[in-house]
């Protein structure tokens, strides 16, 4: 009995090391993740902005 506990404890012991290291990838996938949703936020706002200061200035000129 006391082999298996050995045995099983040196099994057991990379699986934490690879548990601990996936949830490191997982906080770095997050955040390549979260910087590229603020890229994509910030173009999408720099062309709504951009194309609503140009119907502005259109419309001056109409009028």
């Amino acid at each position: 009995m006391k082999h298996w506990n050995s045995v099983l404890g040196t099994l057991r012991t990379p699986a934490r090391s690879l548990r601990r290291s996936e949830r490191g990838v997982t906080g770095l996938e997050t955040a390549i993740i979260l910087i590229a949703f603020v890229v994509v936020a910030s173009v999408f706002a720099f062309t709504v902005l951009s194309t609503g200061i140009f119907a502005a200035e259109r419309g001056k000129e109409t009028v």
